[in-house]
């Protein structure tokens, strides 16, 4: 019971903060070059955007 308390605790209580550099060393790790292509393109469109949205 106290490992499921502990697990649930740290998995949906406590919330997390992940680093950029954490999150960007998982892309590289976990994406194909194509991927990593794709989502590069999509942050862009996302950017761009936001930028001409608030104009």
């Amino acid at each position: 019971m106290a490992v499921f308390a502990y697990i649930y605790h740290q998995s949906f209580v406590v919330p997390q903060s992940f680093a950029v550099d954490m999150i960007l060393d998982q892309i590289l790790m976990n994406l194909t070059f194509e991927e990593q292509h794709a989502l590069y393109m999509k942050l862009g469109q996302i950017f761009q955007d936001r930028l001409f949205g608030q104009s």
